[in-house]
């Protein structure tokens, strides 16, 4: 009789002990999110400048995941860069603001002509954001900004204090009930 108590006891902590881990699952929100414009932007056959302004990034990327930086003028690839994260000078999260900066590129290019810059994450799940602008008459026109959407990891099951402390006891009982067969054996 006493075993068959035990029994239910262990079946009701290991419930207990389930729904204390699910109850814990935690997922991680990414992102890269581009915001607002430059001052101005000064465009000519070889290159592109923009001035500081409020032209601005915010990411949340995965550890030891890849990002993918493209840059593209017209139809040719100016700039094309894949890099762990975190890397030296790009942490894994952070803030940028008032970004000023030049893209140049050694083949001449007719305006009118689009400038893209484009920033992927390589996590699986991960998503494009953009920057483009129109170049025309040596002027930046027609900013767009497209945000990917945010992503996430798989969800990851945690222990919380209390499932720990089931999980310990089902596992003392379980020894006890071991030995108990042995010694009766």
């Amino acid at each position: 009789m006493r075993m068959r108590n035990l029994r239910g006891a262990l079946r009701f902590l290991l419930l207990v002990s389930a729904l204390c881990v699910a109850g814990e699952a935690m997922s991680q929100s990414y992102f890269f999110t581009l915001s607002g414009a430059p001052s101005s932007v000064t465009c000519t056959t070889t290159s592109v400048s923009w001035s500081t302004g409020t032209l601005g990034v915010r990411w949340n990327l995965p550890s030891g995941s890849q990002a993918y930086e493209r840059e593209t003028a017209g139809a040719m690839v100016v700039y094309e860069n894949t890099s762990p994260v975190p890397d030296v000078g790009f942490p894994a999260s952070g803030t940028i603001s008032g970004i000023a900066n030049t893209s140049t590129w050694p083949t001449p290019l007719a305006m009118p002509y689009t400038y893209t810059y484009s920033f992927t994450s390589l996590y699986p799940g991960g998503t494009t954001s953009t920057y483009s602008l129109d170049c025309v008459g040596g002027v930046g026109t027609n900013l767009r900004i497209s945000n990917g959407a945010r992503f996430t990891t798989a969800t990851i099951p945690m222990l919380g204090a209390w499932a720990l402390a089931a999980l310990i006891v089902i596992l003392a009982a379980s020894s006890l009930l071991v030995l108990r067969r042995r010694r009766a054996v």
